[in-house]
């Protein structure tokens, strides 16, 4: 009975938050055209989803978390890189960035 309950606290303690909720209000990009904005969005979104789904960082955000601004600095891509590659990339530096913040709260 007790290794049964300790299997489900483990189980209970790695699931994902009932909801997690992330709010940008303004990403500024320099370089891009204004038609990529859509397709940079999706993919900036879809990557966050990715990466908060499958990470660590989410317990940090279940007990609440509050930025009210970000600076991730310049990010470098290749020449001809296509928007969804520029909105993953720049999740993950969003992503990278609030897990140092997460780090050096504890």
């Amino acid at each position: 009975m007790r290794w049964a309950q300790r299997a489900a606290n483990l189980r209970r303690m790695r699931r994902a938050p009932a909801h997690l909720q992330i709010d940008i209000d303004e990403l500024v990009l320099h370089g891009f055209a204004a038609s990529d904005r859509n397709a940079i969005g999706d993919a900036l979104s879809g990557e966050l989803e990715r990466l908060f789904g499958e990470a660590e960082l989410q317990r940090a955000f279940h007990r609440g978390m509050e930025l009210p601004s970000m600076n991730t600095g310049s990010i470098s891509l290749p020449a001809q890189v296509g928007p969804a590659a520029v909105g993953a990339e720049v999740a993950r530096v969003v992503y990278s960035s609030l897990n140092a913040d997460t780090q050096g709260n504890k």
